[in-house]
């Protein structure tokens, strides 16, 4: 497993280092306890009193839609591999839409370490459905230098069984398709119920 090396002055200005996660191929997860819902990344090896970290779906998305989308958890947990996680003076994080644009919601900051972040995306706001999600933005300032190690994971976690999200352009297969198959179940009792009276006279 490859460690990035993030080295940051505090004289400097802070530069996000850019941390790949794969979603995998595009589908529809429907259940909070699948596997699906929890994505290993690489380990992260810091050095200084910066921390800033861009995660980047690599063009891959998790698309909400209006349904699924209330209490809707995106997590990003950290456990310490080596070294110590002092608490941080500032923090701020957010996700991330298809131009880079931050999108609103409520994060919540801690976990295993100091630094985990855990976000309910579209608090607060009124967004226009479906919402695609891009990446997520952590950033962290510490009073005195820092060393450490970090293993980690992002962790999707929808509000209850089945809700159910998309990772990219998945065809709709919830309300719309289960009606249209409803529809063409009427219309074939129908047909049949037509053709016996015909048959009969």
């Amino acid at each position: 497993m490859k460690t990035i090396v993030l080295c940051c002055l505090l004289a400097q200005a802070a530069s996000a280092d850019i941390i790949p996660i794969d979603l995998g191929p595009p589908r529809n997860v429907r259940s909070p306890d699948s596997s699906d819902t929890f994505i290993p990344f690489q380990n992260i090896h810091f050095t200084g009193q910066t921390l800033s970290l861009d995660f980047d779906f690599g063009g891959e998305f998790i698309r909400l839609q209006k349904g699924n989308a209330a209490l809707f958890d995106i997590g990003l947990r950290f456990a310490l591999v080596s070294g110590s996680v002092a608490m941080p003076l500032t923090k701020s994080a957010y996700l991330v839409g298809s131009e880079g644009q931050p999108i609103g919601g409520y994060v919540g900051f801690g976990g295993l370490t100091p630094v985990g972040a855990s976000f309910l995306p579209l608090f607060n706001s009124s967004p226009v459905f479906p919402v695609d999600i891009y990446g997520a933005h952590l950033q962290f300032t510490f009073a005195e230098p820092q060393n450490f190690i970090l293993s980690g994971l992002l962790q999707l976690s929808p509000a209850k069984l089945n809700s159910g999200f998309l990772i990219g352009p998945v065809p709709d297969t919830g309300s719309t398709i289960e009606l249209f198959a409803i529809g063409l179940f009427v219309l074939a009792i129908s047909t049949a119920r037509m053709t016996r009276v015909d048959f009969y006279g």
